[in-house]
């Protein structure tokens, strides 16, 4: 386990350093042929609730485009906020006392015009919309989510995903699958997204680390 650990931290050193190279206009060239394969996905297409992170200021596959068109198509969008966990919250396998939760956003103008930065540069939602109504969390939704469009800082061909070392889409993926199983459904099929420095030969995987069904990256899409 510490020899996993040690290896995950020297390969997120050694990706961010190869990220923070890369010009903006080499990561908008890609996000858009990314964009595109996303966007032509069989199950991209069918999905009818679709959680799709929103990109951060340091190089990754900007997903803006992407959120626009599932919600043009009339998809129901949810995108993460992260969250102070409730007092008494199950903490035992959290890196930090906050937590990713799916709120929906409704239109384009909430998506352009309503979000916030977090620490972190990311734009997130409120928990309350601007009439003053609860936004609602795709675990509370009946269907649940169809789809679950996540980041990552690196990845390999067997489908292994090497987060930022906080766990919130493990844990978040985790929860997903209990909450389909209880209602007897299938789990959301999960595409991660990648540039092609992202994209590495091997990246060190321990037993909580969720893998993905499909990675999709600028020039094809592997399918686990």
């Amino acid at each position: 386990m510490a020899a996993v650990r040690s290896a995950k931290a020297t390969l997120r050193r050694d990706v961010r350093q190869a990220l923070t190279a890369l010009p903006r206009a080499e990561v908008d060239a890609q996000s858009s042929a990314v964009t595109e394969r996303v966007l032509s996905h069989p199950h991209f297409q069918r999905a009818h609730a679709v959680s799709i992170y929103l990109s951060a200021p340091a190089a990754e596959v900007d997903t803006w485009a992407l959120c626009r068109a599932a919600l043009h198509s009339g998809k129901c969008l949810y995108v993460p906020r992260f969250s102070t966990l409730a007092a008494g919250a199950d903490v035992r396998e959290a890196h930090s006392f906050t937590d990713m939760l799916m709120l929906r956003v409704y239109d384009t103008h909430e998506l352009e015009q309503t979000l916030t930065v977090n620490k972190w540069g990311i734009a997130e939602p409120a928990l309350v919309r601007a009439d003053g109504m609860p936004r609602e969390n795709a675990l509370d939704a009946p269907g649940g989510l169809d789809l679950i469009v996540l980041p990552g800082l690196a990845f390999d061909r067997q489908g292994s995903r090497l987060g930022q070392g906080k766990g919130y889409y493990d844990r978040y993926l985790a929860r997903c699958t209990q909450h389909a199983q209880a209602r007897g459904r299938a789990p959301p099929y999960t595409m991660a997204l990648a540039l092609r420095e992202q994209l590495l030969d091997a990246v060190p995987r321990d037993a909580h680390d969720q893998p993905v069904h499909t990675l999709v990256t600028p020039d094809t899409v592997y399918t686990f």
